[in-house]
């Protein structure tokens, strides 16, 4: 293998670690080959940094999968091939300029949550009727020893809390709603970021999956945090095996920074309010139980113990998603449209325009295989097909 070709190979095996742009490839190879041995070297008489970095990839790799025979891969773990991922490599390392001014011009003004504090929505007192099927799961795993149920003890009485709840789902009686905390988790973003070159900025709510993709497209792949605000950085998760037959496929995924602090100091809105129609909704109850599990804490202690509040319902305000964000984020509330008596929902129209797109490409599918049966459309179906070298009008690469 000539140098030309190593070169390449140990470029491609830095890209699966992260490491894209051209001075950040150039340095790693020259640490790759002083990390390499100096006998080693002699003694395979290679004196040029690239020989030395090469043979200290393959050394890396054999260390980390001592069962490989030889090689290493040259790409990575996901279904790109060489020649897309090395169009990925140029294509980034072009725009990297360009991203990386946009990455230092832009924020994450506000955290954007779903549900206000429970409080607002639950007062306190408010009663439930326990689901007639409560127990039923709970049961099971007493009998079959899956669970345990611990005594009453001076932090919580756990069997007469038990028989207390069973009791009311028996007779029907109303037993106190749990009110619990207030969810952080982010269900979107309020980004400020340049609107063009040599332009001001501008700020946008965006989805998870649309900050997602923000970051992917258009940054290098985070935007940081300050004291008072949230940072976002995309995250590579490896793929992994987590049991017979259970895989984790490789994936990037979005990450928060500095979210604690961020809430702590109120960069964060809620897109639902209270409303004053009730709604029959689940809840738990305020009362608990301890149950110890047939599963051992890592650490060998002793077993798992859960705490159990039983499921019920009570007619409580309903949420709704505040006018300003219901255009990103929807109104919140589930309207039954299974008669399509109304405009389809934001999940119902993609739902639709994917149907739409498949049953286009069997039409035109078809029609290339000459299929009598779409004969008579082929003028409407030759505007979606691509012409020879190229791509149909308006498509996008």
């Amino acid at each position: 293998m000539d140098q030309t070709a190593k070169r390449t190979a140990i470029t491609k095996y830095l890209i699966t670690k992260g490491i894209i742009q051209p001075d950040d490839v150039a340095k790693e190879i020259s640490n790759m080959a002083n990390s390499y041995p100096p006998a080693a070297a002699a003694e395979k008489g290679i004196t040029d940094e690239i020989d030395k970095a090469y043979e200290a990839m393959l050394l890396a790799t054999k260390q980390s999968n001592p069962t490989a025979t030889s090689g290493v891969s040259t790409q990575p773990t996901s279904t790109l091939s060489a020649a897309e991922t090395r169009a990925i490599n140029v294509q980034m390392n072009s725009e990297y300029e360009q991203r990386k001014a946009v990455t230092e011009a832009s924020s994450v003004e506000r955290l954007i949550l779903d549900r206000p504090e429970p409080s607002e929505q639950i007062k306190a007192g408010t009663t439930m009727i326990i689901n007639e099927d409560a127990f039923k799961n709970i049961d099971q795993k007493l009998a079959n020893g899956e669970y345990k149920l611990l005594p009453d003890d001076a932090e919580n009485a756990n069997t007469t809390n038990y028989n207390t709840l069973k009791a009311a789902m028996t007779n029907k009686t109303p037993v106190e709603v749990y009110i619990g905390k207030m969810s952080t988790r982010a269900i979107g973003f309020e980004i400020s970021h340049p609107t063009g070159v040599g332009a001001g900025t501008v700020t946008t709510q965006m989805t998870r999956e649309d900050a997602q993709r923000f970051l992917v497209l258009d940054t290098i792949g985070y935007i940081l945090a300050s004291e008072k605000k949230p940072g976002l950085m995309l995250r590579h998760i490896a793929a992994k095996t987590k049991g017979i037959g259970k895989a984790q496929n490789e994936r990037s995924v979005l990450s928060e920074k500095n979210k604690k602090k961020a809430m702590e100091n109120g960069s964060f809105v809620v897109s639902r309010e209270v409303v004053n129609d009730l709604k029959a909704t689940g809840v738990k109850s305020k009362l608990y139980f301890k149950v110890a599990t047939n599963q051992q804490k890592k650490d060998g202690s002793g077993p798992v113990v859960r705490i159990i509040r039983v499921s019920g319902k009570a007619d409580l305000p309903m949420l709704q998603r505040r006018p300003e964000f219901v255009d990103t984020f929807g109104t919140g509330v589930k309207v039954a449209n299974s008669d399509l008596l109304n405009a389809p929902d934001k999940k119902m129209a993609e739902n639709i325009n994917k149907a739409q797109r498949f049953a286009l490409a069997t039409l035109v599918q078809k029609f290339n295989n000459g299929d009598a049966e779409v004969a008579e459309l082929s003028d409407r179906l030759k505007a979606f097909m691509a012409p020879a070298g190229g791509v149909a009008p308006g498509a996008t690469m």
